[in-house]
């Protein structure tokens, strides 16, 4: 009988194919819809009170009102810092929120609702990454059982329910998928060129995503399959593998450029609170003292490292229980390695004996929260995890060794399924119509991305919508939105008007009177409010937040990369297809061939 597990783990560069075809079967499917629904189910009457929660609703509530007026990526977002606005999607990664805002815009759908059914479709993603990221190396077995283990890991119910990060939870939705291409991409060295490329399209793919919703999380998970890559070059003693990984991050970095170019070429022209602090030194796990968590909240993360941790250390051990047995890694190795190195990493970077890695390593310093790298620990534990348990139950072993994976399996699971629910738990709930009648006033919250030099506006602040400071002018609001303004205008004199609003690159006015249409030059005037001087008569005054020249280059980079990212992964499908069709409808030999037949 063969050695060989059921389902083959990995196979030779160039043939690794998916568990089950290269479809979820429906069942998984099913299961993994099933996965939404418990994830999502405390959030079906009250709902969490999540610590940012009302920050990420202000801007989702705020994407809504302006895309349906027609604006599909509003940067700036006028009612944040007492209704004086900051470019907060300049900034801020905006896949999430425009996922939302679209959703948002469907009959009877409030804001909240938007946020919760956004947030089950990106449960289900997960599910289904997680279950392909487990059964293309272990059947489909491992994928259900690697599915079940995501599913009680306890960090990813506090980042949902008790810190409310859903960006970052989107991005940790993202990287099974993540990793999946990039194990496949790491499988492609002797595969044809017209295989490698579609692989490195589909792993920057999945990367880019991840850039669009949360850029520390873009940064750790640089960091993570770099290193995972380091130690399968060793391995196998070559650097290909880095020459895969860099391209495909250079592809993500271009498919992103739209927000990423902007953001980090114009991070000099904000005040971003607690930059430049080392901020990470008081969020380590077991940071003693210095910390500012409470006993208890520094059990909660105590567990939430040491349970994922303790699945990993016991996955490992069960894969390697199981190549000794079969006598062979079956290919194994790789998949191992890769995640291995991911899961111990992650882990190193959440305690202090890494701050040397956290003051040496760039731009690290800005993910601020070491605790963040628990969400892709998860991930590689429970894929270990769902490959270890499925050989332990299905392999060659004897009929002890299978009762004893089923054990630990169920008291592993007992114990992550307890460290996620108190973490449910930890800020209580709040009902639904309090947080929608509260919403308005939560818009008005303090931003995070002031432009540098304006004065941060306080609550009460009784400056008027528009003041004229030099001149002699009237005029009337005609509409006042976040990023478009309009008015009509009765200027005697030039007159100098300041608005309540705070300047940024990209403000622009419009002047119309008499049927024609002049540019005005937008400035910054006292504490960084937004003032536009205005030509003697009356006319229609139009000021908006547009483009700059760095954004509008960026976004056509940007748009030169999805094309040819399309054009270059449906292509070669597009010609197979082709060609197959025409060997189809190919006239049969005997027809096309001329011939007689001979007498008796």
């Amino acid at each position: 009988m063969s050695s060989q597990p059921e389902h083959p783990v990995y196979l030779p560069a160039g043939h690794v194919r998916q568990a089950g075809g290269k479809r979820i079967p429906l069942p998984v499917v099913g299961v993994c819809l099933l996965f939404g629904m418990l994830i999502m189910g405390s959030w079906l009457g009250n709902v969490p009170r999540a610590h940012d929660l009302r920050f990420h609703l202000s801007v989702l509530d705020q994407v809504r009102e302006a895309m349906g007026r027609g604006d599909f990526y509003p940067r700036w977002l006028g009612d944040f810092n007492q209704g004086y606005g900051e470019p907060t999607l300049v900034f801020y990664p905006p896949l999430f929120y425009l996922a939302g805002g679209l959703l948002a815009q469907l009959p009877g759908i409030s804001t909240l609702d938007a946020l919760v059914i956004l947030l089950f479709f990106l449960s289900v993603l997960g599910a289904g990454g997680i279950y392909r990221l487990a059964a293309a190396a272990g059947g489909r077995l491992a994928g259900l059982i690697a599915l079940g283990v995501f599913l009680v890991i306890p960090f990813r119910s506090f980042e949902l329910d008790a810190a409310g990060l859903f960006p970052a939870y989107a991005a940790g939705c993202l990287l099974p998928w993540a990793l999946h291409s990039l194990w496949r991409l790491c499988s492609a060295n002797q595969a044809p060129p017209a295989e490698r490329r579609s692989r490195i399209l589909w792993c920057s793919g999945w990367l880019a995503m991840i850039v669009l919703c949360n850029l520390p999380y873009a940064l750790l998970t640089f960091y993570l399959t770099a290193a995972a890559v380091a130690v399968l070059s060793l391995f196998h003693r070559k650097l290909f593998y880095f020459s895969l990984l860099f391209q495909a991050w250079a592809t993500a970095i271009l498919l992103a450029a739209f927000f990423l170019l902007p953001a980090v070429l114009e991070w000099k022209d904000v005040t971003v609170p607690f930059t430049g602090r080392f901020i990470f030194a008081d969020n380590f796990i077991f940071a003693g003292s210095s910390s500012w968590m409470s006993p208890e909240l520094k059990g909660i993360f105590a567990r939430m490292l040491l349970l994922p941790l303790l699945v990993t250390v016991v996955g490992a051990g069960g894969i390697w229980k199981h190549w000794r047995s079969s006598k062979s890694t079956a290919g194994t190795a790789e998949w191992a390695v890769l995640l291995l190195t991911i899961a111990l990493l992650a882990a190193f970077l959440t305690i202090p004996w890494s701050t040397f890695l956290w003051q040496r390593l760039p731009f690290v310093i800005h993910v601020n929260l070491p605790w963040r790298f628990l969400d892709p620990l998860g991930c590689a534990a429970a894929a270990l995890a769902g490959v270890a348990a499925s050989a332990g139950l299905t392999g060659n072993g004897s009929a002890r060794w299978r009762w004893v994976t089923g054990f630990v399996l169920g008291i592993l699971g007992v114990l992550l399924l307890l460290a996620s629910l108190s973490a449910l738990r930890m800020n209580g709930f709040e009902t639904r119509s309090s947080l929608l009648r509260e919403l308005p006033r939560i818009r008005q919250m303090d931003g995070d991305y002031l432009p540098r030099n304006a004065r941060r506006p306080v609550s009460g602040d009784p400056l008027p919508p528009i003041q004229v400071v030099a001149g002699e002018a009237a005029g009337q609001i005609l509409h006042w939105w976040g990023s478009q303004r309009e008015m009509m205008i009765r200027a005697r004199t030039s007159a100098r008007l300041r608005f309540r609003s705070l300047w940024y690159e990209g403000w622009q006015a419009e002047w119309s009177s008499d049927g024609r249409a002049q540019p005005l030059t937008a400035m910054a005037g006292m504490n960084g409010l937004l003032e536009i001087v205005v030509p003697a008569g009356e006319g229609r005054l139009r000021i908006y937040f547009g483009t700059t020249p760095l954004r509008t280059a960026a976004g056509l980079a940007s748009l030169a990369a999805w094309l040819f990212w399309v054009i270059l992964l449906l292509g070669p499908g597009f010609r197979r297809r082709a060609a197959k069709g025409k060997q189809q409808t190919k006239p049969d030999s005997i027809e096309s061939t001329n011939f007689r037949i001979a007498g008796p």
